[in-house]
This record gives structure tokens, C-alpha cells and sequence, in this order.
């Protein structure tokens, strides 16, 4: 799985470049796969990553707001 996910964020690093994706698709059908998907896996990857960032935005602020009413 964790080999899974650098080879998703190398493609999403590269994916303007669409020659060094066709180059490297041929060399195994597990990239075939993931080149299909990583459009798809991107989308997902990008909302959990808002949503992480949400949370953790909401978090930090209700912090800061606890600290400021004790003072």
C-alpha cells in the first residue's frame, strides 16, 4: 500500500507531463492501473486533505478562543 501511494503522488507530481506517464506505463500493468485512477484518486485524495485541513483549522481556532477567554 505505501508503494501504492508514492507511486500515486509521483503521477500526480507528473501529471502535466504526459510523456514520462506513457514511458512509464508500459513497464508494468500495475501503473496502467493506477494512471486510469489517479484522476479519480486525486479528486478523493484532495477532499480528505480539505476536510483534514478543515478540522484541524476549527481545532486550532477553538484553542485559540479557549486561551483567549482564560486570560
Amino acid at each position: 500500500m505505501v508503494i501504492l501511494r508514492k507511486k500515486i503522488i509521483w503521477i500526480f507530481i507528473t501529471w502535466k507531463s504526459e510523456s514520462k506517464i506513457r514511458q512509464y506505463e508500459y513497464q508494468s500493468n500495475e501503473l496502467v492501473i493506477i494512471i486510469l485512477c489517479s484522476s479519480l484518486a486525486i479528486k478523493i485524495i484532495t477532499s480528505l486533505l480539505r476536510k483534514i485541513s478543515n478540522i484541524y483549522s476549527k481545532l486550532v481556532l477553538r484553542s485559540n478562543i479557549e486561551l483567549v477567554q482564560r486570560q
